[in-house]
Order: structure tokens, then C-alpha cells, then sequence
């Protein structure tokens, strides 16, 4: 049985070799391509980072047959990242005519090598921990030398059992990707039921009272976000609401990790059930006035950061705070707010165009109900499926790091196509 230092047992016939020995590894132009509109893909590290190989970047024919006399991406070949989110791989599993980019490095495998089972390795928790960190020189910050990546360790086993392995894991990538599907067509969905209810094209049966139009002013006022600190008071203390949790949630997440020290009797505006949130700059105009509410009616004590504002409801009988959290995250709203942002390399909102703005919302208080009750629903949909997703990627990366080091044994019976 074959030993060493990382991986005490490894199965009998399974071997650790250098990349180097079991493949050849190359790299791309160092020199920045004149970029074109449409021509020949050119992939770079945002590719790989995003897992993502939308043509974003094109060069001429004559940049790719350049480049392609030094080295030729094939079909079954692998590209990695050399530069920032380093070793994150990629199998070419289809035919391509493209160029790269140094940041990436290029894998072509040799003989009695699983392409598709080395790129799972690269990709593992296993090879990060154990054998990339131990093994790179750092000659730039985040930047790795082909000379490194050539001697970084592989576990391999036999080529039959290496195919039996990529067998397993398709299957869940499969799953990943079927899974990702349905979330997409779930959120374009709901996106399509926000601007059909939200608007009052589509109306729900039972509701005939019309819709009426309402400056912000006349529902409620504004208030500030905490003031008077500086960095020492951060980090201990009450709960206070993050530029990002109202960014990323039309629903307050209150599992809060931002904390403040507020003192006994000092004057700062807390937060209560029912107050939109608004956030006040951006680096562009689409990303300014990003509404968030808080629906949770025992959060206890709770403060605003500094870079948003709240807004309190004089009462909830114009405006529900349940279809606040559609409406305002809605596409006539957020046009609005795109409009009235105002700046030039960075977008703030005024808060007195913000209190001049006109919303259209149904009189009846029970159809906001009703509509917001539709949206909660496909929100939860959305979430459940969600849940499922991480917990497939959750089952995918356990196996991928059991069976490319040998803890976990493919039957030898297995069907491959």
C-alpha cells in the first residue's frame, strides 16, 4: 500500500503522481489582445471564477492562429485559474476554436487519464487543503507559476475506477444544473407576477375597489441611521441592520452579526415592526433606494446603519408592510427610484424627491394582503428549492472528496455510458 504524509491509506493500485508526469501544462498569451465585437472566443479567469463560458470577449482570426501555433486549446482539455481565486479548473467537453489569457493555465492530459477526473480533483477540497496550499510559490500575490502547478500531487487511481468516479459525479451535477434550471424559471415566474399584480394589469378575482395614486409623504416619515459613532463602538452591543441586509432581502433577515454599542439614555432612532428601509448611495443608479422590511414583530431592540434611512407607516391602513416588501423592490418602483438618483461616478437619493414620489397601490387593504400572500408563496418555493440545491452540493462535495482520495470505493459493477 502506497503511503504518505497527507493521506496515511490510499487503496492498493492507486498511486500519487505530480501533474507534471500525467499531463502537460501550458500558458496563454502574456501579451493583452486587441478585443473585438464578435470573432474568436477569448476566455480569461472570469470565466473559470464564475463557471461561466459565455463569449464575453472576442479576438481576430488572426490573434487566434497566432497563439494557436503556440498551443491549441482541444476538446478534452482543462483551463485554471493562475491569478486571484486560483485553482479553480474547467473540462472542455465540447469542440472549441478560442484563445486564453495567461491568467489561465492549460492541462492536457496524457495517456491512462481521465480528463474529467483530473478536473474534479483540482476542483476538491482535498487538493486545496492538502496539496495546493502546500505546494504553490506565491510569486505575485495570488498568482501561481506552471512550474508549481506541475508539482502538485495527484491521488490516481486505475483509469477504470477514475471513470467510474466521474460517473458518479455527473450524476449529481445533473442534479445541480436540472435543479438550477427550475430556480430560474421560478424567479422569472414571480418576477412576471410582480409586474402583472404590482401594477394592477392582472387583477385577482373577488377585488373590483380601484387603485389609488399616494406620495410617499402623506404614509409616514423618514428617520436617520445610528449617528455619532466611530470604528471602536462597533462589533459588540445591539443589534443594528447592515447596508447589505437590506440590499440583499425585500425581508429583513434578523439573524443579525452587526452589532453596535449604544449607551443607556443615548438618543439614537430604533427600529420597529413594520419600517421600510431604504438604501441611499450607489455606484450606479439602478442600485439606489434598494428597499428592505422588518416583518418580525419581537426582534427587540434594533438600530440603522448609517448609509440607509427608515421609514415608519403613520399606520397601516393605507399600506400593509407585507405588500410593502413586493412593491417596493417592484420594476415601476425601482424605475422611479433610478430616475431621481442623482450623481455622477456615485448615485445618491435625495430624500425629498424620495418623499415627492407617487405610488399607485390597491385602496383595499385585503387585496395587498391577497397579492402579497401569492408572492410569499413563490418566494417559498423559491427557497425550498434553494435548500434543496445546497444540500445536492452539500452531498457532491462529500463524495467528490471521499472517492477522489479512495475513503469511499465505487463498485466495480458500475454501468458507464
Amino acid at each position: 500500500m502506497t503511503k504518505n504524509k497527507s493521506q496515511k491509506n490510499i487503496p492498493d493500485g492507486w498511486q500519487e503522481i505530480k501533474l507534471g508526469e500525467i499531463s502537460s501544462v501550458f500558458d496563454g498569451t502574456h501579451q493583452t489582445p486587441n478585443y473585438t465585437k464578435s470573432g474568436i472566443p477569448f476566455y480569461s479567469v472570469e470565466h473559470l471564477t464564475a463557471n461561466d463560458f459565455t463569449d464575453t470577449k472576442y479576438v481576430s482570426e488572426e490573434v487566434f492562429e497566432r497563439e494557436s501555433k503556440r498551443v491549441k486549446i482541444e476538446k478534452g482539455d482543462i483551463l485554471m485559474t493562475r491569478i486571484g481565486d486560483v485553482g479553480t479548473a474547467r473540462h472542455i467537453n465540447w469542440d472549441v476554436k478560442a484563445s486564453f489569457y495567461v491568467s489561465l493555465a492549460l492541462i492536457k492530459c496524457k495517456k491512462d487519464v481521465n480528463a474529467k477526473f483530473l478536473t474534479f480533483f483540482i476542483n476538491s477540497a482535498y487538493f486545496q487543503r492538502e496539496v495546493w496550499g502546500k505546494t504553490i510559490h506565491v510569486a505575485f500575490p495570488n498568482k501561481i507559476n506552471l512550474g508549481d502547478i506541475s508539482k502538485c500531487v495527484s491521488i490516481l487511481p486505475p483509469l477504470p475506477e477514475q471513470k467510474r468516479i466521474v460517473a458518479l459525479l455527473e450524476v449529481w451535477d445533473e442534479v445541480v444544473e436540472k435543479l438550477g434550471r427550475k430556480i430560474e424559471v421560478k424567479k422569472n415566474i414571480k418576477k412576471g407576477l410582480m409586474q402583472e399584480l404590482l401594477s394592477g394589469k392582472k387583477r385577482l378575482s373577488g377585488f373590483k375597489e380601484g387603485w389609488r395614486d399616494i406620495k410617499i409623504s402623506k404614509l409616514g416619515k423618514n428617520y436617520s441611521g445610528i449617528t455619532g459613532k466611530n470604528k471602536d463602538d462597533f462589533g459588540s452591543g445591539k443589534p443594528f441592520i447592515s447596508y447589505m441586509n437590506i440590499y440583499s432581502n425585500s425581508k429583513l433577515d434578523t439573524d443579525f452579526k452587526s452589532f453596535v454599542d449604544i449607551k443607556n439614555g443615548e438618543k439614537q432612532n430604533a427600529a420597529k415592526y413594520g419600517d421600510l428601509f431604504f438604501t441611499t448611495s450607489s455606484e450606479t443608479p439602478h442600485e439606489v433606494g434598494i428597499s428592505s422590511v422588518l416583518l418580525d414583530k419581537n426582534v427587540g431592540e434594533l438600530y440603522l446603519n448609517s448609509f440607509c434611512f427608515g421609514f415608519r407607516l403613520n399606520n397601516f391602513k393605507i399600506l400593509i408592510p407585507e405588500f410593502s416588501q413586493f412593491y417596493f423592490r417592484g420594476q415601476y418602483f425601482r424605475k422611479q427610484m433610478t430616475r431621481i438618483a442623482q450623481g455622477a461616478s456615485r448615485f445618491n437619493l435625495s430624500k425629498k424627491y424620495f418623499l415627492e414620489t407617487k405610488i399607485n397601490i390597491p385602496k383595499d387593504i385585503k387585496e395587498q394582503k391577497a397579492i402579497a400572500d401569492i408572492l410569499v408563496t413563490a418566494d417559498w418555493e423559491i427557497e425550498k428549492l434553494e435548500e434543496k440545491l445546497r444540500i445536492i452540493k452539500d452531498q457532491k462535495k462529500y463524495l467528490l472528496n471521499n472517492l477522489i482520495t479512495g475513503a469511499i470505493r465505487t463498485p466495480e459493477n458500475l454501468l458507464i455510458n
